[in-house]
């Protein structure tokens, strides 16, 4: 996406408490696309109050989340199943640009906050109420949320830990369909996160064995 574009969301969130939501049975993009824009925020505004909400999450996903809270992991997996969202100053709604896929969708159009999409899915053309629809990132060249997120820490130049860059990869590679529904693109943001520390090998073959274990 252009900087001008990120740069008027950063603009838009300063000073602002923020509600982070996705979808319904969260998936593993939805999950850590939530968390990389936390972490983002956190590093790039700083001293703002940022919580992640999820409603329920995939078996996958469940799973994907207990093998690596595990493990060490400088990644704050904190997140609410209660909210009030009236309580915040606006809403980012990640990995889908419609309501209907959200339990709380009510409350939220009833609470009047301003709410932004973020998505790599197909923009639909509708007028939603409190959706600041110029601000939303919303682009088909990605094939997960998680390499939207990540172009945001390229153009602010905000690090990413070693953990964050092997969950992103996770994220990347099963929303793609271990690139399947990727591209060269989808392939080249795979290689900024790799290094001696990153494997991809690792990667795979731990996502695999939780797949394989959920189809059992």
């Amino acid at each position: 996406m252009l900087k001008s574009e990120f740069e008027k969301f950063i603009l838009f969130l300063r000073n602002k408490k923020i509600l982070i939501i996705t979808h319904d049975l969260v998936d593993i993009d939805g999950l850590i696309s939530c968390y990389a824009l936390k972490n983002f925020i956190n590093l790039f505004l700083k001293n703002q109050t940022v919580v992640v909400y999820f409603s329920d999450l995939s078996k996958p996903t469940t799973s994907f989340l207990k093998q690596i809270t595990e493990t060490p992991c400088d990644v704050d997996f904190d997140f609410s199943t209660k909210i009030d969202i009236s309580k915040f100053d606006t809403c980012l709604v990640l990995d889908t640009n419609n309501l209907e896929q959200i339990t709380n969708k009510d409350e939220l159009l009833n609470s009047e906050i301003p709410f932004l999409f973020i998505d790599h899915h197909y923009e639909q053309k509708k007028n939603v109420n409190e959706n600041i629809s110029s601000l939303n990132l919303v682009d088909e060249k990605y094939s997960s949320t998680t390499e939207l997120i990540l172009d945001l820490f390229e153009v602010f130049k905000v690090e990413l830990s070693t953990s964050l860059k092997m969950l992103m990869i996770a994220a990347i590679l099963t929303d793609s369909g271990f690139f399947k529904y990727g591209d060269n693109h989808t392939i080249q943001n795979v290689s900024k996160l790799l290094n001696g520390n990153v494997k991809f090998q690792d990667i795979w073959l731990f996502l695999i064995i939780i797949l394989t274990y959920q189809k059992k």
